[in-house]
């Protein structure tokens, strides 16, 4: 296979609960606070998949994996939108590990934005406080996945953006750390 053949893709992950939780499908009156994943078409028209995934979910103590669905995942949706017009095509929210969206995109100066949302986010995100998702894109044609700001992810980049993809790393680093410093003061008291 040629390298101008080959597919694109590219990946963002986060917590439900470091992203304000979301905020709800489409036609809400909080979907604005789901997160906004900016998509940049360039070049060309191309087919686009866009996935959704939830990570993190629960039952019984075991951690699912693999294209599953039950009542046990947390209705999750996506939705594909710009400024003007506001929603042009979403995918509506079902209780399994994920769904696709497929459209044509065509290259603009203004950015798509993907939006993951669920059905009912403060009931998954009680449910399931791990609950994340990861959003993949797969295109035959160059595109770019990510926020605007060049200091998001970047050299200055300080992780403590909750739309960077180094937040949840950050996080989880700073609390080995507390619990190292915790356990180093316990010690020192002997």
């Amino acid at each position: 296979m040629r390298a101008e053949d080959d597919w694109r893709s590219a990946t963002l992950a986060n917590l439900w609960s470091l992203s304000n939780g979301g905020g709800g499908p489409p036609g809400s009156t909080t979907f604005s606070a789901n997160p906004q994943l900016q998509l940049r078409v360039s070049g060309a028209a191309g087919r686009f998949f866009l996935f959704v995934e939830s990570t993190g979910v629960t039952d019984d103590g075991r951690l699912e994996a693999g294209m599953q669905s039950g009542s046990a995942y947390p209705p999750v949706g996506l939705a594909l939108h710009r400024a003007d017009p506001p929603l042009m095509q979403s995918v509506p929210p079902a209780p399994r590990d994920g769904v696709v969206l497929q459209c044509r995109l065509e290259p603009s100066d203004t950015p798509y934005v993907l939006s993951p949302f669920l059905q009912n986010p403060a009931a998954a995100v009680a449910a399931h406080p791990a609950l994340g998702f990861r959003v993949t894109v797969y295109s035959d044609v160059d595109f770019t996945l990510g926020n605007d700001d060049p200091k998001c992810g970047g050299p200055k980049c300080d992780y403590n953006c909750k739309n960077c993809p180094m937040f949840e790393v950050y996080e989880r680093l700073l609390r080995i750390e507390q619990g190292v410093d915790k356990h180093l003061s316990f010690l020192s008291q002997f």
